[in-house]
This record gives structure tokens, C-alpha cells and sequence, in this order.
């Protein structure tokens, strides 16, 4: 993949914490659970979002895609339980 799109350990501690579960940004942890990703599928997820005509500008909609994509990997491995919160 390119490098239009980088997901940040704020952005994996800002779909925690809509979940109730909260890291500061030092936590190890935090890294450990960003390190398990798929993040070339985020950032297609980010930039499929920025092509569609949805909401807001284009960081907006990328951020939103990034954010519910790491959301679904996260209930997928089972960090966090559903119902999504990030859509």
C-alpha cells in the first residue's frame, strides 16, 4: 500500500475508549494492540470512505473509515464486543 493514510495509536485509543476501555498513549499495551492491525486494510478503508459522497471533507470521511475499520478488526480478534460504535 501507499503511504496515504498512517494509523496512530490515538486513533486505536480513541476506538477503545468509545468502548469503555481506556489507555493512556504511553501504555504498552496501546502499541501491542495497534501492532496486531491490518493496517494496509484501514488505510483502504480510509481512502475508500474519501471517495464516497458522504459527510464533511475528505480528512473527515478517512478518518471515519480508518476509525470504523479498526473498530470491526477489534471486534474481530476480540479486544472489544459489538455493537459498533464507529460507523
Amino acid at each position: 500500500m501507499s503511504s496515504a493514510w498512517e494509523t496512530s495509536t490515538e486513533d486505536v485509543q480513541n476506538v477503545l475508549a468509545k468502548h469503555g476501555i481506556k489507555l493512556d498513549l504511553d501504555d504498552p499495551k496501546l502499541d501491542e494492540i495497534a501492532g496486531t492491525l491490518d493496517h494496509d486494510a484501514i488505510e483502504s478503508a480510509a481512502l475508500a470512505s474519501a471517495a464516497s459522497e458522504n459527510i464533511g471533507d475528505d480528512l473527515v470521511k478517512q478518518t471515519a473509515g480508518a476509525l470504523s475499520e479498526i473498530e470491526d478488526q477489534l471486534i474481530g480478534d476480540g479486544v472489544i464486543e459489538g455493537p459498533k460504535k464507529c460507523n
